[in-house]
């Protein structure tokens, strides 16, 4: 693995993992107040950063097992 795509894959992590902890905040937040489109618009958006997170997670366990 390339170090760009293992910094990127880093970088992919973890501001993923605060997006989604920001997200889930504001998703509760939206849910309390019973502000149904932003919980909408915030659950699917919580989706899309998750779908990555994981992809960013998957590429470094591959690099990882590559290189040994």
């Amino acid at each position: 693995m390339h170090p760009y795509q293992r910094f990127s894959s880093w970088l992919l992590v973890v501001l993923g993992s605060l997006l989604i902890l920001s997200g889930t905040f504001g998703l509760v937040d939206a849910i309390v107040h019973r502000q149904w489109g932003i919980a909408l618009f915030t659950l699917t958006l919580l989706a899309v950063v998750v779908f990555g997170t994981l992809r960013g997670i998957t590429q470094l366990r591959a690099g990882r097992h590559r290189e040994h």
